[in-house]
């Protein structure tokens, strides 16, 4: 799987919808967008949605989804938001991990460098990719 800036993956079993929006360190809105995810299967293309060009600036991003179906009980709101911190945007990327509705963190939000980050985040133990 290749990364780019903000890379939004359903690990869930169900269809998700939504938009997402990240403003940037300024709070001017960087990235506005639509995405209708699949599934996890092994068809990994579907259940992911990437950006590119999103992370131009060192700093606070903030980054907001707003899904238009989902699990109620998973995600106790429709919509999550979270900060994260870029230091290095050439270098890095914002991973939203949509798990299993059995998982206690239906959302996880972090940052990484390379995929191999992800081994050693405990929310993403049982995740695949």
């Amino acid at each position: 799987m290749a990364l780019e800036d903000v890379n939004v993956l359903n690990g869930g079993e169900q269809d998700l919808t939504g938009s997402v929006e990240v403003a940037g360190p300024d709070g001017s809105l960087v990235l506005e967008d639509r995405f209708a995810l699949a599934p996890d299967d092994d068809d990994t293309e579907d259940a992911q949605a990437t950006y590119d060009g999103v992370l131009t600036d060192s700093g606070e991003y903030t980054v907001t989804l707003e899904l238009d179906n989902g699990d109620e009980d998973a995600l106790d709101d429709q919509v999550i938001e979270n900060s994260v911190e870029v230091a290095e945007p050439d270098e890095e990327h914002v991973i939203v991990f949509f798990g299993p509705a059995e998982t206690d963190d239906a959302v996880a939000m972090t940052v990484i460098e390379e995929l191999s980050d992800l081994e050693e985040r405990g929310e993403f133990d049982d995740v695949d990719f």
